[in-house]
């Protein structure tokens, strides 16, 4: 599987609850003695974890504290090293992610959510 599979990327495709996932995947290994399977199994299960606790990446996190910041995306690209284009593509996948339609939106979820879990910006200056 190359770097546009889906689960490489920490997404799932269809929605599944985790027993379903489970299910499905012991199935497979049942078929397999292959210790590869058991471990890329492993390695699903375990981005599926990570992709329900929190649909982010940490780049994307990184991207939003610093639009919570009222950081123009030149600004962004700027202090990440990274294009203008590239923060361009990372809010419209946060926006995707959590159902937002703006910028503001987002700001406002991330304002809400460094509140809610106390957590500073790594990036407070």
């Amino acid at each position: 599987m190359g770097p546009a599979d889906p689960i490489d990327r920490g997404q799932l495709v269809v929605p599944v609850t985790r027993a379903e996932l489970e299910d499905a995947l012991d199935a497979l290994g049942e078929a397999s003695n292959d210790e590869i399977v058991w471990l890329r199994i492993r390695q699903v299960v375990a981005r599926a974890d990570r992709a329900a606790e929190d649909p982010l990446t940490p780049r994307e996190h990184e991207v939003v504290e610093l639009v919570a910041q009222g950081l123009s995306n030149i600004e962004i690209a700027d202090r990440l090293y990274i294009s203008k284009r590239t923060v361009e593509s990372h809010l419209e996948h946060v926006k995707e992610k959590l159902g937002h339609g703006s910028r503001h939106q987002v700001m406002v979820w991330a304002l809400s959510e460094q509140q809610l879990h106390r957590r500073p910006s790594v990036y407070a200056t």
